[in-house]
Order: C-alpha cells, then structure tokens, then sequence
C-alpha cells in the first residue's frame, strides 16, 4: 500500500529532534555514501571548485569573513543570538551556507591535486596590502609559498563530514539564546575556529594565485596583432605612366604580335612604378599562358611589373560563366585593343569580394598544404631529406594557389614558386617577405625550394642539403601561417 512504512527494516529511523551536543552518528556509517561528498555543489562547480572559492570573496573580503567567524563562535559560547547587520538572525544561515561550500571546494581541489606546490602568488602588492597583513599574521612563511600545507593540515584526521556536524552544531547555539557551554566540546571548538582563519587565508592566496595564472594563460592565447596588410590595386593613372605605360605596351607587342588586348590592373599602393597588366592572346598563339607571361616581364625589365596572359576565348568564356576576376579586370582601363577582339559586357564587380567558390578553394588547398608540412616534419624526422623537400615544395605550391584562389578569385595553377609568389603581389607583399627573396642568400634557398619539383623527381643522382631543409622548413611553415592571417584579415575586412 502506498505510503506504508515497513518496520521489518534492518534498522528504523527515529525522527525526533536530536538533544543538543548529540550528534548523528548515523551520518558516519557506511550506509552513508554521500557522506564526504560536496553535496552542496553543482557539478561545474565540482569541475571548477574556483568558482566557490570567487564566491566565498565576492560575498565579503578576508577581513570581513574572519570578523564575522569570530562573532559567530562568540555567539556560540556566550549568550545572545548572532545578529546580522540588518539586526536579523537570517544571516548566520547564509554564512553556515558559504563556509559549508568552500570546505567541499576546498576538498575537491585537494582530491583533483587542482592545487599544486608552486601556484603560491606574491601577495605583497599594493593592491593587497590589508590582505597580505591579515595573512602573515594567521601563516607561515611555508604555508604562504605553498597552501597545500594548510589545506592538508585542515583535513588531516577530519573529514568533511566532521566540520559538516561541528558547524551544524554552532549553526544550532549560533541561532539559540542560550550558550552552547557543556554541549559543544571545547577542543572541538578551538580546531574549528582555528582551522577556518587559516583555510580563509591559505584560500584567498589559492584564489589570487588562480586569477594570475589565468590571466597569463589568457594572455599567452591571445593571438598576436596581425602585421599582415592587405590592398587593392590602384589604376587610376597618374602623370608618371604617362610613360611608363605606353612603353610597356610597345614591348608587349613587338614580344607578342599574337596580342589582342592589354588591360592596365593597377599599381602597388605607394609603389607608382609598379604595374599590373592583363595580356588577352589570339587562339592560335603556340605559347603556354604561364610561361608567356614570365617572358614578357622579363623583357619589361627594369620595370618592376607582373604580367597575366590569357587566351581570348578562355577569358570570354570565364566572363560569360561569371567569373568574378575576369569581370573586374576588364572593368579596367584598356591600353590597347585589336580591331579583331570582340569582348562581351563585364559586370562590375566590388574588388576582393568573398564567394563561396573561393571560401572552399581556400578550405580544399590550406587542407592539402597542411598535410604536406605534416610529412615533410615526417620526413625530416626519419632523414628522408628528398621526400621532406617535394613535401615542403608541395605545401608552398598549395598554401599559394590557397591564398590566390580565395583573395584574388584568380584560378591558378602552377608548380612555380617563384611565379605563385609574384601573383599574390596583387594583394599583399607579406609572403614575398616571408620568402625572403629580396635577398641572395634568400633567393638561393628559395632556388632549391622552387627547383625541388623537378630535381626531386627526375635527377637521378640529386641528393638535398639537411642543413637547407633546416632552412627551408620554417620558411615554408611561416608562409603557410602567414597566409591563414591574410585570409582571416580579408574575411575581416570584407564582413565590415
């Protein structure tokens, strides 16, 4: 029958108020499992007993606890009721509450070894002068540097049950208008009272310790600013390309009669004699693009300009599939057109505008790039100098065509280096630093990186320098980290 109460039961259970000084030894049994678990806390605060310990503090300062701890054991032993500041009894309750609570979080960090020797923090600040004063004169030198002795001191032999029932019983004479005298045993009392001005102490040091440790960790995962800076090309002409321009275009042709267009790009922010051309090919021109346009910067030289070369029909045909590179460049000022090149209407397009072709060319390549720095450290490891050096070339080859792909909306492919590098020139000139080429040693080490896709694969008897790879690793490591900052800054940039 519901409700019904068995008395055969193993043992029956006396409800009656207990008499004072008459503890329940029932909570000690082994029928009590509970017992010395931190039955007041939620389990994020037994995952992160700090939380209790920043409550206990915020509820009032070291000072206030250890006066209030004081007026609760006079009240305890002497006659009167403990009173709060609002004249009202209620506040030993929350008091009996929070003491309660930091013991259990306390224990808890004691059982997760959560506080360690070492996490003592300087408390001699200026900050915490009040506090360092209460807490020399309640610890040791010892126990100052390292709580963990006041916190094993405080449950050695106790438990947490014990100063459960020890401050119910002052919870009862705290309340009561009659002293506990007789009832509460005095050595008893002194261990608590002692006990709880060293654990406030040892516990405002572990919570101080805690927040400094924290802030350095924060501190240390903090992204550092990012250097990396990102531009669009300028082509609004200026006085200076009033001859640089037309001179180039005159090489251009005399280099390519199969020319059938030249578009001017732009020019490096700051940089006035830099220029970016688009060159459009007739169909039946026999040059490879890639190759074309390295031999008509080089015949542009000094000037310091990059050169994309396309046939007209591939351009037509991206233009018409809307593809968003080809519809901003020949937005741009023509310097040249032939009488048989007939090009479809552009829509204008706001320059480095994200897609979510590029989002994933981005994902795909950066994945890749990845992976071939992970078996190039492989490689390295076991002194397999060659596989290492195509995995670096390989992760380069990727991380650049990534970042291209993504920023500039640029479809490329190439085994290149050195022509990947000048085609991210459109946006950034961080990768070009990163790769150190301005300089000769740079320039040779990046020789052998750029070299490795051939020498690798078919000089039979080509063997890699180590001390280069040593070189070279960090190089290609930097390139791709790099590179994950110009994207983050380009995505940033373009959610404004």
């Amino acid at each position: 029958m519901y409700g019904s109460v068995r008395h055969n039961s193993p043992f029956t259970l006396n409800y009656r108020t207990m008499p004072p000084g008459v503890k329940n030894n029932l909570m000690n049994t082994v029928l009590n499992q509970w017992v010395n678990c931190p039955i007041n806390l939620s389990t994020h605060e037994i995952e992160n007993p700090y939380i209790v310990i920043d409550d206990f503090f915020s509820a009032d300062d070291l000072s206030g606890h250890l006066g209030y701890l004081k007026k609760w054991r006079d009240r305890v032993i002497g006659p009167g009721y403990y009173v709060d500041l609002k004249g009202s009894p209620s506040g030993l309750l929350w008091r009996h509450e929070l003491n309660i609570r930091l013991i259990e979080s306390v224990a808890q960090l004691l059982n997760s070894s959560g506080l360690m020797k070492g996490n003592a923090v300087d408390i001699n600040t200026e900050d915490n002068m009040q506090e360092a004063i209460i807490v020399k004169s309640k610890l040791n030198e010892s126990e100052i540097s390292n709580p963990l002795i006041v916190i094993n001191a405080f449950f050695e032999g106790r438990t947490i049950s014990w100063y459960r029932e020890e401050l119910q019983e002052w919870l009862r004479y705290g309340l009561s208008t009659d002293a506990a005298k007789e009832f509460v045993c005095s050595p008893d009392l002194v261990i608590v009272f002692e006990n709880l001005q060293k654990l406030y102490a040892a516990a405002w040091i572990m919570l101080a310790a805690h927040e400094e440790q924290t802030a350095e960790t924060e501190q240390a995962e903090k992204p550092p600013v990012s250097n990396v800076r990102l531009y669009n090309l300028d082509n609004e002409p200026l006085p200076i390309h009033q001859e640089i321009l037309p001179n180039l275009v005159s090489i251009i042709k005399n280099k390519l009669p199969t020319t059938y267009a030249i578009y001017y790009l732009g020019y490096k922010p700051g940089n006035h004699t830099s220029a970016f051309l688009l060159v459009l090919t007739a169909d039946y021109e026999q040059g490879e693009a890639l190759s074309l346009g390295t031999m008509l910067e080089e015949s542009c030289r000094p000037s310091n300009v990059v050169i994309l070369v396309h046939y007209a029909s591939a351009v037509v045909n991206a233009i018409n599939k809307g593809d968003h590179f080809f519809n901003r460049a020949l937005a741009c000022p023509a310097l040249y057109i032939s009488g048989n090149m007939l090009l479809p209407d552009s829509d204008v397009i706001k320059p480095s505008t994200p897609n979510d072709l590029g989002e994933a060319n981005w994902e795909r390549w950066r994945k890749q790039a990845k992976e071939f720095l992970m078996g190039a450290e492989y490689y390295l490891s076991v002194g397999a100098y060659s596989a290492a050096l195509f995995s670096l070339h390989q992760c380069a080859e990727d991380v650049l065509i990534a970042i291209v792909r993504s920023v500039l909306g640029y479809k490329i492919n190439s085994h290149n280096l050195l022509r990947l590098l000048r085609v991210t020139q459109f946006f950034t000139n961080d990768l070009t630093a990163v790769s150190k080429i301005e300089t000769e040693q740079g320039k040779r080490n990046f020789n052998i990186l750029k070299d490795a896709y051939i020498d690798v694969r078919y000089r039979d008897s080509y063997e890699p320098d180590s001390s280069s790879l040593d070189i070279l690793y960090p190089v290609v490591r930097d390139l791709l980290s790099t590179a994950e900052e110009i994207h983050h800054q380009f995505l940033l940039r373009n959610s404004i």
